[in-house]
């Protein structure tokens, strides 16, 4: 892990460390499974390198009280990966007692964009968390999702990032382009939308759990 900011503020008595302005921290990937076992004496990463596995959280203001086992982000936050980046007013990293990451949450006009497709995902509470066998996010929080042409809602989003499946939970109802029924994918960003698309009654599909693969 490496971070970098502007004004620094350590209080020893309490181990509360302040960070202010250009706040900018970097994470190994292997820091967010809490069941890795992670070499504190690697050194840190070369940025350039798109093999490394790395989470980049930016943000105004960064503030990690040592007992409690928490760091807060606020103002201006952005998280960034190679498959996604999302926008927040408070990202919280909730450590365990030996000081991993166990999860990560974004809080108030919570906003997921998708890097390949620039598909958007709002809501407002997202929970990000990587397990040996998993990773996925969980947006909530009356989300929505949205392409330009296609919207789903629904109570909850999950969306696994490593089997690629994007999952609406309880009263899902998605919004589609007549013309995208039959495609390979729904929400395949190569997927074929008519130019008269905008013209015809779209598709509704609503049920408890709408799954795409």
């Amino acid at each position: 892990l490496y971070i970098e900011g502007v004004g620094f503020f350590c209080q020893q008595t309490t181990a509360l460390l302040i960070i202010s302005n250009q706040v900018e921290t970097i994470i190994h990937k292997t820091l967010l499974n809490s069941g890795a076992k992670t070499n504190v004496t690697e050194a840190t990463p070369d940025l350039n390198d798109a093999t490394n596995q790395v989470l980049k959280i930016f943000s105004d203001h960064f503030q990690f009280l040592y007992e409690s086992n928490l760091i807060t982000y606020t103002r201006n936050v952005r998280v960034e990966d190679s498959q996604m980046t999302l926008t927040c007013d408070v990202l919280n990293i909730y450590l365990t007692t030996n000081k991993t990451i166990q999860r990560i949450t974004a809080e108030n006009h919570v906003v997921i964009v998708n890097q390949r497709d620039n598909s958007r995902a709002t809501g407002d509470h997202a929970v990000y968390i990587v397990e040996p066998d998993r990773e996925f996010v969980q947006l909530s929080g009356n989300p929505t999702w949205s392409d330009g042409q296609r919207i789903g809602t629904a109570d909850v989003f999950v969306l696994d990032r490593k089997k690629n499946i994007f999952r609406a939970e309880t009263n899902a109802v998605f919004k589609l382009p007549r013309a995208q029924i039959g495609q390979p994918s729904l929400l395949s960003a190569t997927a074929t939308v008519s130019t008269n698309a905008s013209a015809e009654k779209p598709v509704v599909i609503s049920a408890d759990v709408v799954s795409f693969y």
